[in-house]
């Protein structure tokens, strides 16, 4: 089967294996990035994109010189598929031509004598692993190279104090999924504060992670932060998206800016004049992250985006339209004005959530730590509710797992008690404990999560402490409910009768 280069995705036009060149630029040195599509029965299919080196760049060469046409590549050049995906892709597509398409592409990941030969090179080092690290190309990348594409389970600890330890554990087996932990507890019980210590060690690798199982290299491959609180404090570390260094470190917040955000200059129509502009903030990383997303992996995020169609905004707008969009448009500039003007016209809890997914998407790989500090600011219920249903999807295609603060029950409904841990913390001794909660939390009612998660903060808040005013008044329960003048909902009904009920058992056991 022979392998065309043309120039876009409507050039595709036979059946065949087709690569269509990007302008994707690597340290302003590089620009090595192919999309690879195959176009089978008819139908063509986005495999993912891969980077293509050669051993010959002369200096200053920015594109490697790629033949028009070919049945495999010579041994001058070498490639890095740049997600994981790449293999999933071509497996379930063309899964009995898996060992042509690598061996022609010259997949590293599938060649040890030519990985190590690549390594060498500059080409290598500054855009082909710009954002793969290396360990996952001779780990990960060769498994699923050579058609093991079975994920792993894999368990790991976080000490907390010296007597307080958290364990956690992803089973890709499990139904429902244990990719995503919660952390609950009182406001300034610790949990902030617990989800930046566990940043900074894993960052620093300073012993406090410890993994159980496969994983030897006891740190994670990539960790990203999200928290877009206002009032964020937490102690900041600097970003890392040089692979080499063995970790990738981002943090999305409301003070998140674009890497390159002078790229993607736009137009618009003020007073009959065109006026350029660049996109800033949250506009411009957005751009950016969702050309990154589907270049890598066009199918994942548009899996995610789907799932958030429960929610009628994003039903309406059918925003994974960009993905067409995208491997359609030749002129780079059309779609990000089309990304900037869909992403633009959003609430900001909207725009929260359809950046989360679209810079998760982009950056989870195995073995990646995603933290988020209570991530229901800004969401109403059934947002919330889907954006958890869409990062676990993500998480679990990816083989990740996120650790997430919060004080949702919408959350713990999506979330087994075996993954949620409650904090607490004895203020006159400064000590620390962690415990699970007594009944399960998936699936269950937000009243029953409130009262029996929640327990001591319900109890001394809201309308809780109304009835709780009542009961003490030692009127019978008829009574009780009069001074409510019969406007109470069910919990509240039941909690008076339970409350009234404990107060007579205790009278009858003091006589």
């Amino acid at each position: 089967m022979t392998f065309k280069v043309v120039q876009s995705y409507s050039d595709i036009q036979q059946n065949g294996y087709y690569l269509v060149h990007s302008d994707w630029d690597d340290w302003f040195r590089y620009e090595t990035t192919y999309l690879f599509y195959i176009k089978k029965d008819n139908q063509i299919t986005n495999i993912g994109s891969i980077k293509i080196g050669q051993f010959s760049m002369k200096e200053g060469q920015r594109i490697p010189d790629v033949p028009e046409a070919f049945d495999t590549l010579t041994d001058d050049f070498f490639s890095v598929v740049t997600d994981e995906s790449f293999y999933y892709e071509i497996n379930r597509v063309e899964s009995e031509k898996r060992e042509y398409i690598l061996t022609a592409l010259k997949d590293v990941a599938f060649n040890e004598q030519l990985y190590l030969k690549a390594t060498e090179t500059d080409v290598f080092k500054i855009s082909l692993t710009r954002d793969v690290l290396p360990k996952t190309i001779i780990n990960k990348y060769r498994r699923l190279a050579n058609g093991n594409t079975e994920l792993s389970t894999y368990d790991f600890s976080f000490k907390m104090t010296e007597s307080c330890t958290l364990d956690f554990k992803v089973n890709p087996d499990k139904f429902p999924a244990s990719n995503i932990h919660a952390i609950i507890g009182r406001n300034g019980v610790g949990k902030s504060y617990l989800l930046t210590e566990m940043v900074e060690s894993a960052i620093k690798k300073d012993g406090r992670f410890s993994f159980n199982t496969e994983f030897n290299d006891n740190f994670f491959s990539n960790i990203i932060s999200v928290n877009f609180s206002s009032f964020e404090n937490k102690k900041l570390f600097e970003e890392n998206d040089d692979a080499s260094k063995g970790y990738l470190y981002y943090h999305l917040s409301n003070r998140t800016t674009a890497r390159e955000s002078n790229k993607y200059k736009l137009y618009r129509e003020e007073d009959g004049v065109t006026r350029e502009f660049i996109p800033k903030g949250w506009d411009a990383v957005f751009i950016e992250s969702v050309s990154s997303a589907l270049q890598k992996k066009p199918k994942l995020w548009q899996d995610c985006i789907r799932i958030l169609y429960s929610d009628p905004i994003f039903e309406q707008i059918g925003i994974d339209r960009l993905v067409e969009i995208f491997q359609r448009e030749r002129d780079a500039r059309k779609f990000y004005r089309e990304a900037y003007k869909i992403f633009r016209g959003l609430s900001s809890g909207h725009k929260i959530v359809i950046l989360t997914i679209t810079k998760l998407v982009e950056m989870v790989s195995e073995k990646t730590l995603v933290i988020l500090d209570e991530p229901e600011l800004h969401l109403h219920p059934p947002l919330l509710s889907s954006f958890i249903r869409s990062l676990s999807q993500l998480l679990i295609k990816a083989n990740g797992v996120a650790i997430l603060a919060t004080h949702s029950p919408i959350i713990l409904q999506e979330v087994q008690k075996e993954c949620v841990y409650k904090l607490s913390r004895e203020i006159s001794t400064d000590f620390m404990q962690v415990i699970r909660p007594s009944n399960e939390t998936f699936a269950e009612d937000i009243g029953s999560l409130t009262f029996d998660v929640f327990e001591l903060e319900t109890l001394e808040s809201g309308f809780y402490t109304l009835i709780n005013q009542i009961v003490k008044r030692n009127l019978s329960f008829e009574e009780s409910l009069q001074h409510f003048d019969g406007k109470m909902g069910t919990l509240g009904y039941k909690l008076l009768l339970s409350e009234i009920s404990k107060r007579v058992k205790g009278e009858d056991a003091d006589a």
